[in-house]
């Protein structure tokens, strides 16, 4: 999945999987968590950070419900090679100019 999300700007990139596939095996202590209030949503997101490095860890988001369903991990913290490709592009209308060929449909705009 590609993530172009405007508050993920600095991030490396993520895998999404649910709660229940994904757990911390070591240096759950080195983990210190920043609540991102400045997203498009207006869901706040926790951003879960390696306090030794600095480096990206987890994002969840701060609603329950979806809190369930998905966590993002930074790729760089994995330690199995992965082979996968893209199957979703999310907030198309933010994506970065020098971000090319992927090919995914666009999804229409819902009218509210």
């Amino acid at each position: 999945m590609i993530l172009p999300v405007y508050s993920w700007h600095d991030e490396n990139g993520g895998l999404t999987c649910s709660a229940q596939q994904i757990r911390v095996v070591k240096g759950q202590d080195k983990l210190k968590l920043f609540r991102d209030k400045g997203t498009a949503s207006g869901v706040a997101l926790d951003r879960h950070f390696c306090t030794g490095c600095g480096s990206n860890v987890l994002l969840e988001t701060t609603d329950p419900e979806l809190r369930k369903k998905f966590i993002i991990v930074a790729l760089g913290t994995l330690d199995e090679e992965m082979h996968w490709l893209p199957n979703k592009e999310l907030f198309l209308e933010q994506k970065r100019h020098w971000v090319t060929g992927i090919h995914t449909k666009s999804k229409p705009k819902h009218k509210l």
